[in-house]
């Protein structure tokens, strides 16, 4: 008869660390431009601790800021107000670094056929506000110069998650 055998008797730790350098360009012929996912340094480690029927583990992720466009206010006399918007060098501009803290708690148990089990866990454990996007608003003064207001927004707030899983022989 198959059984799903339960998290290991015993305690046990382990832990993983990884890291990766790479660069992704866009060819334009007269220049080359990071992509806007290039992550030049990216890393990932963790540990987890297991004693029947528990299962701890802390997860860290991080990466150098993801690639970004802006966007400038400048003068321009041959439109309506004197001021123009022009898109500066594509990507030439970059995110802060990402970093990421999850941590998640498994409980085990064995059943007559499979096993059940109990998941709770944190993403983003730390609360930290990873920028993602911006919201630009051209704004005109008295005079009718304008500027640009810039609203940056972060993704992947902390979250929680519980579950329950029956794996089956």
């Amino acid at each position: 008869q198959d059984t799903v055998t339960p998290l290991t008797q015993g305690s046990r730790w382990a832990g993983w660390l990884a890291y990766a350098w790479s660069e992704a360009t866009d060819d334009f012929g007269a220049f080359d431009a990071p992509r806007s996912w290039n992550q030049l340094h990216s890393f990932n480690g963790g540990v987890s601790w297991t004693s029947a029927p528990w299962q701890l583990s802390a997860n860290l992720t991080g990466h150098s800021g993801w690639r970004r466009s802006r966007l400038a206010a400048v003068a321009d006399p041959s439109v309506p107000g004197g001021t123009a918007l022009r898109l500066e060098s594509r990507n030439a501009d970059a995110w802060g670094p990402f970093l990421s803290l999850d941590l998640r708690a498994t409980w085990s148990r064995p059943l007559p056929r499979g096993a059940l089990r109990v998941y709770v866990e944190v993403n983003n454990a730390a609360g930290r506000n990873n920028g993602c996007c911006e919201a630009v608003t051209v704004v005109r003064d008295a005079g009718g110069a304008a500027t640009l207001q810039r609203r940056e927004s972060g993704w992947l707030p902390r979250y929680a998650l519980a579950g329950v899983t029956w794996e089956l022989p």
